[in-house]
């Protein structure tokens, strides 16, 4: 399958507040998402991306380590991680 490398994909700030800005620059158009899962590996947040950059509003979020997850339907799929403060 093919992957990213992990430097493809920028999240910022990290940590963050409440709000995290990406930037994918090999985003392939089609069905994308961003999900994100706590240490215990529980999906906590997902959403669809329509562009290779973008901000997600994490309020919801307690603080603590995650993990971001990016995929698309050609199957592509990186990890970064995140610290929420």
């Amino acid at each position: 399958f093919p992957s990213h490398d992990m430097s493809d994909i920028r999240i910022y700030p990290n940590p963050a507040k409440g709000k995290i800005n990406y930037s994918i620059p090999s985003f392939n158009s089609g069905n994308a998402f961003i999900n994100i899962f706590d240490e215990s590996g529980r999906k906590v947040f997902q959403q669809e991306i329509t562009n290779s950059n973008g901000s997600l509003t994490l309020n919801r979020l307690a603080k603590g380590n995650y993990i971001l997850n990016y995929t698309d339907e050609l199957s592509a799929n990186a990890n970064v991680s995140l610290i929420v403060e």
